[in-house]
């Protein structure tokens, strides 16, 4: 989820300056597609004074400073440490060594909590954690360390995931109250649209974007379970074709030869205005 960031890590830890903004990723080119359940961010920074780590979430502007603020954690050299997230505000003095360890954690998928060293600064509800866009790493310090420890959700860079769906694979995609329409497609390695769709009220609208020149078929619509809280997707690849569910309600068989099955759909694309209401995704792989 973090390779994007890790090339300016380089950078930032071979100087000796205080380090400059990192993250500030536009929503254009790359999203972080939150902190899901079941993973968490490690951190290791060198102070020389001390550092600010943000979190913010999704945003109808382009700009890192003007997307919400979820998460703010301020960690300074032998004095300690000052959480802010929402209303809630913790304040500690701990012995803050030059070389500091830092884990935010998402990992039982219901609690959040904070791991200074090893140590567990803060522990509370965890449900604005989906909602992170960007981190931010700011102060008087170097980055040595940014990644983070992967559920087996899917990893979006660039609105474009590596699923490799393949006989027997599930792919289940939760968009939470929406605008009039999510639009989304099933490459292959190729780029052809092996299924290209929009979801609708009360229809989804599929049809293939394939061969020289990428024209579009016609598109075939298809009845579903429509609700205006948001939109469960799940699409379960057979030898037979593709079925598709929608809300818990079977929507159609997307027929496709069986020799295509396991090289059909081997990347998700999402449109980028529609990435932000993402709730949640997973692959159920074939045993």
């Amino acid at each position: 989820m973090f390779q994007v960031l890790l090339f300016l890590l380089a950078g930032v830890s071979a100087s000796s300056e205080p380090i400059k903004p990192l993250g500030v990723l536009d929503f254009r080119r790359a999203r972080i597609q939150g902190l899901n359940p079941g993973e968490e961010f490690q951190i290791e920074l060198t102070l020389k004074n001390q550092a600010e780590i943000v979190l913010r979430g999704r945003t109808t502007e382009e700009s890192f400073d003007d997307s919400a603020l979820l998460l703010n954690l301020t960690i300074k050299l032998s004095e300690g440490a000052t959480l802010r997230i929402g209303g809630i505000v913790k304040t500690k003095a701990l012995p803050i060594r030059d070389h500091v360890s830092i884990k935010l954690s998402y990992k039982d998928g219901r609690n959040f909590s904070v791991i200074i060293d090893d140590n567990t600064f803060y522990e509370g509800p965890g449900g604005f954690a989906v909602d992170t866009r960007y981190i931010g790493i700011h102060g008087d310090a170097l980055v040595t360390k940014l990644d983070v420890e992967e559920s087996n959700t899917i990893k979006i860079i660039n609105n474009v995931a590596t699923i490799s769906l393949k006989e027997g694979d599930s792919l289940t995609l939760e968009f939470r109250k929406s605008p009039p329409y999510i639009r989304l497609a099933l490459l292959d390695q190729y780029d052809n649209q092996n299924l290209y769709m929009f979801t609708g009220n009360p229809y989804i609208w599929i049809n293939r974007n394939t061969g020289e020149g990428h024209v579009p078929k016609p598109s075939l619509s298809f009845s579903y379970k429509y609700n205006s809280a948001g939109v469960i997707l799940v699409f379960k690849n057979t030898l037979q074709g593709l079925e598709l569910y929608a809300n818990g309600g079977f929507v159609t068989l997307w027929k496709h030869d069986e020799s295509a099955t396991n090289r059909a759909y081997d990347r998700l694309y999402i449109d980028p205005n529609h990435l932000g209401y993402l709730k949640s995704s997973s692959i159920s792989r074939k045993k």
